[in-house]
């Protein structure tokens, strides 16, 4: 049974390189919510007990001003018993947000600063202790994988790998998983996992646009848009 996913597109200013969103249609990433077909998206799977709220850039981008649209989703979910999980690069401090959420999965490179702050900002707040989500590039070694474990080890957070789209990690992703087998860490293929409720209101079971494109064109829309 699919887990279910609900994409925003609320902006971003990161420009991560390797971001899956240089991949994508942009018509299907026009953020203009239809709350009827939506809410009738979470009733049609309301059996799943949770919704995971990720992004087109970062669901929690200039999060004040879409506070509006967290608080219909909230209103919904509390309706239909569903919790709602949040995927972010963001450990923003708000806790009245927080309290509202059972899990925050937390995107990180080799820096682990943003994770630090997630114990100050989330952790007294969410429901459930987080997950810290790591894109294995070719820069990934095994001293940075140690060290977000040992951090996620003493805190009893999960640790994902998720292994990169389209581009070339130079085999560090299948490195990691032989070096680390046996351990707490998931590994992540690059696969559509959910059924995604799309920022134009349409349900997909795939959030990429699959057809080929360069890395070298990807990297220019990348250069183009920071």
């Amino acid at each position: 049974m699919k887990p279910i996913s609900i994409i925003t597109n609320f902006g971003c200013d990161r420009s991560c390189w390797y971001c899956i969103m240089h991949r994508v249609d942009p018509g299907r990433f026009v953020q203009n919510t239809d709350w009827t077909r939506l809410e009738r998206f979470l009733s049609d799977y309301a059996d799943r007990g949770k919704v995971s709220v990720s992004g087109g850039g970062d669901p929690l981008y200039q999060l004040d001003k879409n506070m509006g649209w967290w608080n219909r989703l909230f209103e919904i979910a509390a309706r239909l018993d569903m919790r709602v999980d949040v995927h972010t690069r963001i450990p923003i401090d708000k806790p009245d947000f927080w309290r509202r959420i059972h899990r925050c999965c937390l995107s990180v490179d080799l820096d682990l600063e943003p994770a630090d702050a997630l114990t100050r900002n989330v952790v007294p707040y969410a429901e459930a202790p987080p997950r810290l989500v790591h894109v294995v590039t070719a820069d990934t070694g095994e001293s940075g994988v140690r060290e977000m474990l040992a951090f996620c080890t003493r805190f009893e957070w999960q640790l994902s790998l998720k292994k990169l789209a389209v581009f070339d990690d130079a085999g560090r992703f299948e490195e990691m998983r032989r070096r680390f087998s046996g351990t707490e860490i998931f590994f992540i293929e690059d696969m559509d996992y959910n059924i995604y409720f799309m920022p134009n209101n349409t349900v997909a079971e795939e959030f990429r646009d699959r057809t080929k494109k360069s890395p070298e064109r990807i990297l220019e829309k990348s250069r183009k848009s920071s």
